[in-house]
């Protein structure tokens, strides 16, 4: 017929001069109208529809994104704490041992000091009471037998 059928809705023809009279008189301009309103309001659904969809994949995939980073950041904060807890604990083991060894150590050479002086006084003691026991019998005995000698004298023998 020479019409074309290109438009926004693929149906310029019927809107064309020849049929509108035909279809006004017939009763069906009104519900071909209709019928292209619910086109035109199914493909505007559909593209919301599309729109919607797309735009809660959009915001599943963030979210999902933002959970695994917030997973992985408290995972390596946990993970950094328990190192931390660890070395620490380590450190402080190690430095109480230490500090015990030192302390075992001191207290040895405390007690080894205390020992050698001990003996030393002991020895000292046990020399001096023997001297003293010697000088004393050697006083004895000098004085005795000057006195046996001095007797001798006043006794004439």
């Amino acid at each position: 017929m020479g019409h074309s059928t290109s438009g926004p809705c693929g149906c310029l023809w019927l809107q064309s001069r020849l049929w509108m009279p035909v279809l006004r008189d017939l009763g069906l301009l009104s519900s071909l109208t209709w019928g292209l309103i619910t086109q035109r309001a199914l493909v505007v659904v559909l593209v919301v529809v599309v729109v919607v969809v797309v735009v809660v994949v959009v915001v599943v995939v963030v979210v999902v994104v933002v959970v695994v980073v917030v997973v992985v950041v408290v995972v390596v904060v946990v993970v950094v704490v328990v190192v931390v807890v660890v070395v620490v604990v380590f450190v402080v083991v190690v430095v109480v041992v230490l500090v015990e060894l030192v302390i075992v150590l001191v207290v040895a050479v405390i007690v080894v000091v205390v020992e050698v002086v001990v003996v030393v006084v002991v020895v000292v003691v046990v020399v001096v009471v023997v001297v003293v026991v010697v000088v004393v019998v050697v006083v004895v005995v000098v004085t005795a037998a000057a006195a046996v000698g001095v007797e001798k004298d006043y006794v004439g023998y």
